[in-house]
């Protein structure tokens, strides 16, 4: 597989001089990132970067990661015509890589960030890209982050089920051989139809590395009115321009998150309700992004989406902790606790909890409300053997304190 280029690490020595030099102190950062589907850019059609300019200045991402790039001129109209108005130089890209099919793309606030690496996961049908990018500036501890695009095999049925399996498989297995898994964002078109899919549990447990869904929402979501307020695709009722007509009926774009993400454990956060696929109000079941009137944004910003892209982008924020603050974060119920059959026992609470048990697929199976001075409670008898994500969330923030894998619970 190619490894494509490792930034200069005198650059990293370089900043972090001036960072200090500077005395200034990190202080906690937020950062938004932003998945899409271009549908096939910039194909015969590049007045599109227009388009996405006013979707792109609109909900200003700090990290554009994108599927469906045809060609590098692409990747330049976008930085300059989309993110780089005028004489800025905001924004920076990662090297183009030219795979099979369509290809996909990172982009970044260069005020923000920095990239390290950049590699290629090959694949039956198209290249899985990962980058690593590091946060500005820099002081004590780099904060690394490791995003990840892929574009899966499309279509229902069986074949494509086995393909998109095996797509997955290849990240996971990468994942395997890295030397340090933290702060990993998974995403992009994942054309997965429901969460039983053997793609979807290679994502989320395969290989010993699991990932989550931030919104926590297994299903199948194809065709199913009940998860309107979720769906990406299509944002269109009738055909133009290629892509998927249809209406808004399919999750296909989706990102998954590390532990540590969910925790903080490693200094960055998942900021609790940013998750959302942008554009999307659960009101259009089978129906264009436009029709009914859509009041999430204004109409020149759905009206872009409409013409960019069959898919809508799908956006959360991750926060970039203090060093500190971060170790406090992911030590903070460090306490010891046991679990025996099924009763849990700990120390004794100094606040109000809540706690939360999840299945492998991100379901919730039991919570259970934690009063101060508790030191033990029962787990109910229909939670059998196997594999649980366990849960403590502080009542007052909504943040999520701790966040454990627990096999055989």
């Amino acid at each position: 597989m190619p490894q494509t280029r490792l930034t200069n690490i005198m650059r990293i020595f370089f900043i972090a001089l001036i960072s200090l030099l500077s005395l200034t102190a990190m202080s906690q950062d937020t950062l938004k990132i932003m998945y899409y589907n271009l549908l096939n850019f910039p194909g015969t059609t590049p007045g599109r970067a227009d388009t996405l300019r006013k979707t792109v200045q609109y909900i200003m991402p700090d990290l554009l990661v994108v599927n469906e790039l045809s060609s590098e001129e692409g990747a330049e109209l976008i930085l300059n015509n989309s993110l780089n108005i005028g004489v800025s130089e905001t924004f920076q890209r990662a090297e183009f890589t030219d795979g099979p099919d369509s290809d996909n793309m990172l982009f970044y606030n260069a005020n923000k960030l920095a990239l390290y690496s950049q590699f290629e996961i090959e694949t039956e049908l198209r290249l899985i890209n990962e980058y690593v990018v590091y946060t500005l500036p820099i002081i004590n501890d780099t904060v690394f982050l490791s995003l990840y695009s892929a574009h899966l095999k499309a279509s229902d049925g069986s074949e494509e089920e086995n393909l998109r399996y095996a797509e997955a498989m290849a990240f996971k297995t990468h994942l395997n051989t890295k030397h340090k898994v933290s702060n990993v964002i998974f995403g992009g078109d994942l054309n997965i139809y429901k969460s039983s899919e053997k793609a979807y549990t290679e994502i989320t447990t395969g290989q010993d590395i699991p990932l989550y869904d931030p919104i926590f929402s297994p299903a199948n979501w194809h065709n199913n009115s009940s998860y309107a307020n979720i769906h990406t695709q299509s944002t269109r009722s009738s055909q133009f321009g290629g892509g998927a007509t249809g209406g808004m009926d399919d999750r296909f774009d989706m990102i998954f998150v590390s532990t540590d993400i969910l925790s903080g454990a490693e200094r960055v956060r998942y900021v609790s309700d940013s998750y959302h696929a942008f554009g999307q109000d659960g009101q259009r079941f089978n129906q264009s992004i436009r029709v009914p009137s859509n009041s999430t944004a204004p109409d020149s910003i759905i009206n872009a989406l409409y013409y960019m892209s069959d898919h809508l982008p799908v956006i959360m924020d991750v926060a970039i902790l203090e060093e500190a603050n971060a170790i406090a974060e992911a030590n903070r119920l460090e306490f010891d606790f046991q679990i025996e059959k099924n009763l849990i026992r700990f120390s004794s609470l100094e606040k109000p909890l809540e706690f939360k048990v999840f299945d492998v697929l991100g379901k919730e199976v039991f919570s259970k409300h934690l009063n101060s001075g508790m030191s033990q409670f029962s787990l109910p008898s229909q939670i059998n053997s196997g594999v649980y994500i366990l849960q403590f969330i502080e009542l007052k923030s909504e943040k999520s304190l701790m966040t454990k894998k627990y096999l055989d619970l």
